[in-house]
């Protein structure tokens, strides 16, 4: 007697399951890590921009003979920085970058860091003035952005005007001591 043998092609449902299973479980394991990167890029790109934004100003205020403040702003949404010149207080900003500023003033740049992008950004100072004629800056400041997960970065701004950067955002960046 002969016996039929049928062949078959494809996955049974056992095999199906199986997949979806581990699939779901390399997911879960790799989201949050996923995410964690995505808020420390954002913090870098933030963190590079106000490190940039601070040469800048104090590049402006040597070459232009006059000051160029640095105003830091907490506001309902985020925070932001506004760099310019004219007067103290004549300038603001959101948290979405849009700046005012009062005649007389004049804005350089702005950032803005909504609380929804998962960044914020304090600073021990509300203002900062790099001097036209020495490039000194008065108060010396930091300036702090941290992710939800806790990551930091810092910008030190010396007296000399000089920025010193350290944080958990490796590419270079050295970790923050004490």
């Amino acid at each position: 007697m002969q016996t039929s043998r049928r062949l078959s092609s494809g996955f049974t449902l056992l095999e199906v399951l199986v997949s979806i299973a581990v699939s779901g479980v390399l997911t879960a394991v790799a989201l949050p890590s996923l995410g964690e990167q995505v808020e420390r890029q954002r913090m870098r790109g933030i963190g590079e921009s106000l490190r940039n934004d601070l040469q800048v100003a104090r590049a402006q205020a040597l070459t232009q003979h006059r000051s160029v403040r640095v105003a830091f702003i907490q506001t309902d949404t985020g925070s932001c920085y506004v760099v310019y010149q004219g007067p103290a207080n004549a300038c603001t900003c959101d948290s979405d970058g849009a700046i005012q500023c009062k005649p007389g003033a004049s804005a350089l740049s702005a950032q803005g860091v909504a609380d929804k992008l998962g960044v914020q950004l304090s600073a021990n100072v509300s203002t900062m003035v790099f001097d036209g004629r020495t490039g000194t800056v008065a108060p010396t400041g930091t300036m702090t952005l941290k992710t939800r997960q806790g990551l930091e970065m810092k910008h030190i701004v010396s007296i000399t005007g000089r920025i010193r950067s350290c944080g958990d955002v490796g590419h270079q960046t050295p970790a923050c001591r004490g």
